[in-house]
């Protein structure tokens, strides 16, 4: 990668990480990933072929360049685990994006599907086929399509993505559960203006 702009920025934080600190931090991302990704490195975005090495690696090994080569900054507030986090979805986002465009792809979702995804750790009811993955999948990109820009919509997204509760989404974005549910409500409400979305 070229050296970016927050490459001074970040090298004086990088000096105080220990080399214990790196490993959780990357463990953490890894461990994410693992969880996020599920069968998705099975076809579509995320595949070994498609990305030319293990899909998890990649995107570990990505937000670890960012991090280093100054393209992403490390912002404060945040672990270096939440940041290399935040930067590997960002990149699984626009991998998503990438390939969609190659195929040329164009999906809808149901006002009935809305429901079913949130606060779950399936992705669909039951044990799901490949045919319902690679569906969810192309909902998954209708509403990250629709919160884009929204800090804290997509750190919602990703918590509800990752199976996590209410009471857990609260502790981890430290909020009250109200506040999380006034932030499911928006999001429902930009997925809904959405041209993706359909009314019946």
């Amino acid at each position: 990668m070229e050296k970016g702009k927050h490459l001074e920025r970040n090298l004086r934080k990088l000096t105080m990480v220990t080399d214990h600190q790196w490993i959780k931090a990357l463990k953490k991302c890894k461990d994410h990933l693992v969880t996020r990704l599920r069968k998705r490195t099975l076809f579509g975005a995320h595949t070994e072929e498609r990305l030319g090495m293990d899909p998890v690696e990649y995107y570990v090994q990505f937000a670890y360049d960012a991090i280093i080569d100054g393209n992403w900054e490390w912002k404060d507030g945040r672990t270096l685990g939440q940041q290399l986090v935040r930067i590997a979805d960002n990149r699984i986002g626009k991998e998503v994006e990438k390939y969609r465009t190659e195929q040329g792809e164009s999906f809808s979702m149901a006002r009935d599907d809305m429901d079913e995804i949130f606060y779950t750790t399936d992705p669909l009811p039951g044990e799901p086929t490949l045919v319902q993955e690679a569906v969810f999948s192309k909902k998954i990109a209708i509403i990250e399509n629709a919160i884009k820009g929204d800090e804290n919509l997509e750190m919602f997204w990703e918590c509800v993505k990752d199976g996590m509760k209410r009471e857990a989404i609260a502790t981890f974005m430290e909020k009250q559960p109200k506040q999380i549910d006034k932030l499911r409500e928006k999001l429902i409400g930009k997925v809904k203006s959405s041209p993706h979305f359909q009314l019946g």
